[in-house]
């Protein structure tokens, strides 16, 4: 048989466990309701102008660069615009490139090479 003592120490025991239970259902739920109001929208809409706004900056970046580099603003536009392209391949566009960004070549070019997988699996 339980006392008094052993089923009040049962339920103490138990209590923090269910309002924490309790506690985390709620939250859940706060969550799900997100989803479906404005304010979900609004901070998906936010995510996509940063994202534009990062794009921005790598393209005119990239224009920045490529203005002293490439022979015009057509072969500018095709560097852009197909970055695997053979364009980038070009040896004597690579040693003007090169001459370009001087010691700090590779590690642009390492970064910007992240930077664009970056936008493009976000993109996605």
């Amino acid at each position: 048989m339980v006392t008094g003592v052993e089923a009040a120490g049962i339920i103490l025991a138990i209590l923090p466990l269910v309002v924490n239970q309790l506690d985390a259902y709620v939250q859940g739920l706060e969550t799900i309701k997100t989803f479906r109001t404005k304010r979900y929208r609004r901070e998906l809409e936010s995510y996509l102008t940063r994202l534009g706004t990062q794009h921005a900056i790598f393209l005119n970046t990239l224009e920045h660069l490529l203005e002293d580099v490439a022979d015009s603003d057509d072969e500018v536009r095709d560097l852009i615009g197909n970055p695997a392209g053979t364009s980038w391949q070009d040896p004597v566009f690579q040693q003007r490139l090169r001459k370009r960004l001087g010691r700090d070549h590779d590690t642009y070019i390492k970064t910007m090479t992240i930077l664009s997988g970056l936008l493009q699996s976000l993109s996605d």
